[in-house]
C-alpha cells in the first residue's frame, strides 16, 4: 500500500545525497529489464545477449553514490535468478515488493493507522468527508484502511452514484474472492486479507458502471507493461478522437497518471482481467492497430520494446474468442520482432502457433509454413544455420509457388544456401527473388520485402566476386527509391 509512493517520495527527499537515481518498473524478469534499459551507445543490430551483458556491465560499474529503484519487484529469489546478480551491484538498490526477500534490510509499509489521517486523504478526494465523519470511518474501517480501496471510495462518492451509507451497505456486503490468482499474500494478526483488499475493490469497480466506451479501455490497459504508456500514444492506438475518456478513468481512479504517463494498478489490472476479461474479439480494433504497425517493419519505430511487451501481454492473459484473427495477429507481428533480433518474443509466438496448430484443427499449408519459416529465423539468430536450413526447406513443401510466402522465404533460403557456402542453390533462390522484386519495383510496387530481396542478391553477387553487377544493381534501386519511399509513413 503505497510502496511506489513512498519510494518516490524518498528519492525526491534525498536526491541531493546521490549523484544519480536510476528508476525502473520490473515486468516479468529481472534480465528484460536490464536488456530493455535505453542507452545511447545501443545499435539497431545488437541482439538481445549483447544489450543484457553491455547494460548489465554498465550497472556494474556504478558506484554507492548512485540510487537505482526497481519497482514492483513482486517476485522472489528463486523465481528471478538475476536477482543474486544484482545484489552484487556496487550502487545502492530500493526494490517495492510484495515479496519476502531473506537476508536483506527491509521496511514494511502497513496501512496508516491514524483513522483522521485517512479521513483527511478521502477528504482530498469527496468533499463532503467531513460532513459525514461516521459513515466515512465506517467505510475506511470496512477496507481494512486500505490506501487504494480507501481513495476508489472517495472517488466514487464525489461522482454521486451512491451516497456514504449505500456505499457502506454494498461494501459490508462483499465477501473474499476465494478464486482470486494471486499467490502472494498479506496476514494480519493470524488472518489473510489479501483476498478482502481484492473484493472491496472489485466491488467499488463494478459500482461504476463503465460506459462502452470506458469499458474498451480498461481491456485494452491491462495489456501496458507496469511501465505505462504515454497516453497520446495509447489514445491514438485506440483511435480515440480525443483524451477525454482515458482523463474520466483518471479521474475515477482506475487508470494512474504521472507524467502524462498512464497505467494500471496491479490489483486493478487483476480485476479488469476476471470481471472485463479482455479477449482478441472485444479488443480487435487494438490488436489490429498493433499488426498494422508491426507490418510497417521498413520503419524504425522508437516504441517497439513497448509494443513488443503489450503483443507479449496480449499473448498471456487475452481470451483466445477468435483463433483466426489471433492466429494473423502472431503470425503478423513476428517479422518485425525477427529484424529486431527480439528472440523473447520469437520464441514466444513460435511455441503460440504451434499449441494453436496442433490443438485446433484452423490450420492451412500457408500456417505451417509460416511456423516452419519462423522456426527456421530463430535458429538463423544463433548461426545454427543447418537445421535452420532444414525447417526452411520444410517449409516450402508447404508453399505455393507463386505466393509472396513463398518469395520471403526464397529470401531465407537463398541467405543459408550462401552462409553454408552452396551458391549455385543460392543463386537460383535469390535471382529468382530479385527478379520479382524488379519487376514489381518498376510497376511501382515497392513494399520491404523487395528491398530485402535486393540486398539479399547484391551480397550474394559481392561474395562470388561480381562487383560490377552488384554496384549496378544497387546504384539502380538506390535511384527508385530516392523517387518514391518504399513504405508507408507511420505518424
Amino acid at each position: 500500500m503505497g510502496k511506489s509512493e513512498l519510494v518516490k517520495a524518498y528519492a525526491k527527499e534525498y536526491k541531493k545525497a546521490y549523484s544519480r537515481v536510476l528508476y525502473y518498473t520490473y515486468d516479468d524478469s529481472l534480465k528484460k529489464l536490464v536488456t530493455n534499459i535505453v542507452m545511447s551507445s545501443d545499435r539497431f543490430t545488437n541482439s538481445e545477449d549483447i544489450l543484457f551483458h553491455a547494460h548489465n556491465r554498465y550497472l556494474r560499474s556504478l558506484g554507492e553514490s548512485v540510487l537505482l529503484i526497481i519497482d514492483n519487484f513482486n517476485a522472489t529469489q528463486t523465481q528471478d535468478e538475476l536477482l543474486h546478480v544484482m545484489m552484487k551491484y556496487r550502487c545502492k538498490i530500493i526494490f517495492t515488493t510484495r515479496s519476502n526477500i531473506d537476508g536483506d534490510d527491509d521496511f514494511v509499509v502497513e496501512e496508516i493507522a491514524d483513522i483522521n489521517t485517512l479521513i483527511s486523504l478521502f477528504g482530498k478526494f469527496y468533499n463532503a468527508a467531513e460532513s459525514h465523519y461516521d459513515t466515512v470511518k465506517a467505510i475506511i474501517e470496512t477496507v481494512h484502511k486500505h490506501t487504494l480501496a480507501v481513495e476508489l471510495a472517495a472517488r466514487l462518492l464525489q461522482k454521486g452514484i451512491l451516497n456514504p451509507s449505500e456505499l457502506l451497505q454494498r461494501l459490508s456486503e462483499s465477501h473474499p474472492d476465494i478464486n482470486s490468482t494471486d499467490k502472494i499474500k498479506f496476514t494480519k494478526d493470524g488472518a489473510t486479507t489479501k483476498e478482502t483488499y481484492y473484493r472491496h475493490i472489485q466491488t467499488l469497480f463494478s459500482l461504476h458502471l463503465l460506459e462502452n466506451n470506458s469499458t474498451n479501455i480498461m481491456r485494452c490497459m491491462a495489456f501496458i507493461p507496469n511501465s505505462g504508456i504515454e497516453s497520446w500514444l495509447f489514445a491514438k492506438w485506440l483511435e480515440l478522437p480525443d483524451l477525454n475518456d482515458i482523463n474520466d478513468l483518471i479521474e475515477h481512479g482506475f487508470i494512474q497518471e504521472n507524467n502524462q504517463i498512464i497505467s494500471l494498478h496491479p490489483m486493478i489490472r487483476e480485476i479488469v482481467l476476471a470481471d472485463l476479461k479482455p479477449s482478441v474479439g472485444n479488443c480487435i480494433c487494438f490488436v489490429e492497430m498493433l499488426k498494422f504497425i508491426c507490418l510497417h517493419h521498413g520503419i524504425n519505430i522508437p516504441c517497439h520494446k513497448l509494443i513488443f511487451a503489450v503483443i507479449e501481454n496480449i499473448i498471456k492473459v487475452a481470451v483466445k474468442d477468435d483463433l483466426s484473427a489471433y492466429l494473423s495477429f502472431i503470425e503478423d507481428v513476428f517479422p518485425y520482432m525477427q529484424i529486431k533480433e527480439y528472440e523473447h518474443g520469437m520464441k514466444l509466438i513460435i511455441a503460440e502457433m504451434s499449441s494453436v496448430l496442433t490443438g485446433y484443427n484452423i490450420g492451412e499449408n500457408r500456417n505451417y509454413a509460416l511456423l516452419y519459416h519462423y522456426q527456421a529465423a530463430y535458429k538463423m539468430l544463433s548461426k545454427d544455420y543447418k537445421a535452420a536450413l532444414a525447417l526452411a526447406e520444410k517449409a516450402s513443401k508447404y508453399c505455393d509457388e507463386n505466393s509472396h510466402l513463398r518469395f520471403n522465404l526464397g529470401i531465407t533460403l537463398g541467405n543459408l544456401y550462401r552462409e553454408l557456402r552452396q551458391y549455385d542453390k543460392a543463386k537460383i533462390e535469390l535471382e529468382r527473388c530479385y527478379k520479382v522484386a524488379d519487376d514489381e519495383v518498376k510497376m511501382g510496387n515497392e513494399t520491404h520485402d523487395f528491398v530485402d530481396a535486393m540486398k539479399s542478391y547484391v551480397a550474394l553477387l559481392v561474395e562470388v566476386g561480381k562487383i560490377e553487377k552488384a554496384t549496378f544493381i544497387a546504384r539502380k534501386w538506390d535511384a527508385l527509391i530516392s523517387e518514391k519511399p518504399v513504405v508507408l509513413a507511420y505518424d
